[in-house]
């Protein structure tokens, strides 16, 4: 019978770890000694720690002043049925400790509008999930209107006044533009929106001429990445204006100096910043057209906006 962790040693039981002992001082055969791992029984000397009552093991549940990779001891006291007390050492060895998440708010427009911010107008948001406190995300300025998040917004047909839309990929990247008038978000920050949550879009426009206005929505809507290109996808069309934009899902985006599109043109060179194929049945940031199916309209204005895909 083993008495302490020498007599565990004696038998040849040589690698460190969490065992069961028997003092045995003035017990009888009547009178068996109890385990001193009783786990139920422990107590902690250190409120840091946690031990798990089935497996012994001991976990770090606060930060403590440790050096990493260093092995430290943690005292432990044990009392058994009969009130006897006995302490052991149980060393640790601290390695990384996984950061939380850091929970940011608003990351959208929806979220300022829960936050009772019915006003339209320019908020700060916080774009992303995968963030944590020793990688905060950066500020981003956005319209917000009825909990919607405008990308775009342009007016005036071909119109380069007072803002010009006839911008290289670095703009297109950046965006540009007076977020209370007419603006490109920026593809990188439509990007950092759109990567960590399902969005749905909603394009509305108004004709030049009769001043009508059309709607197209789409249930699922995103970008990628710069290393790919900004590429669109877009899916679930509804609205009275035709899918002028789902012809354009899993295209690369395109600037007049960064011709990516699948045209023996240059669709980016001759219709502005967009997603082109060969070359367009949408067209919001250059000729400011639209196609729905069987003619095109002429628009004078121009919005693009997201909502969360759960939202009704």
């Amino acid at each position: 019978m083993t008495s302490d962790c020498y007599d565990v040693f004696k038998t040849e039981n040589t690698t460190p770890g969490v065992y069961t002992v028997y003092p045995i001082s003035d017990v009888t055969k009547s009178k068996a000694p109890a385990p001193l791992m009783d786990l139920d029984s422990i107590s902690q000397t250190v409120s840091n720690f946690r031990i798990d009552q089935t497996t012994g093991n001991i976990t770090l549940i606060a930060p403590l002043d440790f050096e990493k990779d260093a092995q430290h001891s943690l005292m432990v006291m044990a009392r058994d049925q009969y009130g006897w007390n006995s302490t052991a050492t149980v060393y640790v060895r601290v390695g990384d400790v996984p950061e939380e998440p850091l929970t940011t708010s608003p990351q959208d427009c929806y979220d300022v509008s829960k936050a009772g911010n019915t006003t339209p107008g320019v908020y700060t948001v916080y774009p992303g999930s995968d963030v944590t406190k020793s990688k905060p995300p950066a500020p981003l300025m956005v319209y917000c209107e009825d909990g919607w998040t405008y990308l775009q917004r342009r007016s005036g047909y071909r119109n380069h006044y007072p803002v010009n839309f006839d911008r290289d990929w670095n703009d297109y990247k950046d965006g540009f533009g007076d977020l209370r008038g007419n603006f490109w978000l920026g593809n990188e920050n439509i990007h950092s929106l759109t990567k960590n949550k399902a969005y749905k879009l909603m394009v509305q426009v108004e004709t030049l001429n009769d001043k009508k206005n059309y709607v197209a929505e789409y249930e699922a809507f995103n970008i990628d990445d710069e290393a790919s290109l900004y590429t669109l996808h877009v899916s679930g069309y509804s609205g009275n204006a035709g899918d002028g934009l789902g012809t354009h899902n899993g295209l690369p985006f395109s600037t007049k100096d960064k011709d990516n599109d699948k045209s023996f043109g240059f669709c980016g060179d001759i219709y502005g910043g967009w997603w082109y194929h060969d070359c367009r049945l949408a067209d919001l940031n250059g000729w400011m057209e639209w196609f729905t199916g069987n003619k095109w309209l002429f628009l004078d204005r121009t919005v693009m906006k997201i909502n969360p895909a759960s939202v009704n």
